[in-house]
């Protein structure tokens, strides 16, 4: 099956996105982690 420019621009759109989440997640958690330090 072949993809149109459209669906492969949509899903390498959407890895991009996937990636900025998952890097967003881990630096709330650094972020929540160290305020946890500090709290001790």
């Amino acid at each position: 099956m072949k993809k149109t420019k459209k669906q492969v621009q949509k899903l390498q759109n959407k890895s991009e996105i996937d990636a900025l989440r998952a890097e967003l997640t881990r630096k709330n958690q650094e972020l929540y982690d160290t305020k946890l330090e500090n709290d001790i």
